[in-house]
């Protein structure tokens, strides 16, 4: 019991210091909204990687039970539906990709260019 007591009063002698430690402001992690969406971008660039990758090994597997059906008509009903839903995954998927740089052509974002400065609005003019 003495101990735990002595434990205690060191714990509570020594937890100011602690505080201490802390730095005065914190610095933040992203210097304005452009950061943020950069790192959204890059996200989604590997999320849509990787799902490509998956869709190929899809239709390979696909293909592979085709292959192996050896005359089965159940299993080459399942190969083509495994490959018509790998397909459709990937039009799907396409299309999501290319709708950004679609919208941002048809409402002529001046911001759409790369390494374009990012669209201001003027004072008082509010969407």
């Amino acid at each position: 019991m003495r101990q735990l007591k002595t434990v205690g009063i060191i714990a509570l002698i020594a937890l100011p210091a602690v505080g201490f430690a802390a730095p005065e402001t914190p610095t933040p992690i992203f210097d304005d909204i452009d950061d943020i969406v950069r790192i959204i971008n890059t996200l989604l660039n590997w999320v849509f990687t990787i799902f490509f990758i998956v869709a190929a090994i899809a239709i390979v597997i696909a293909a592979y039970t085709y292959l192996t059906a050896g005359g089965s008509e159940e299993k080459i009903t399942k190969a083509k539906k495994q490959l018509t839903y790998a397909i459709v995954a990937i039009a799907i998927a396409l299309l999501a990709v290319s709708f950004k740089p679609l919208i941002t052509t048809l409402l002529g974002s001046p911001s759409a260019a790369p390494g374009a400065p990012p669209a201001k609005l003027p004072p008082g003019k509010w969407i």
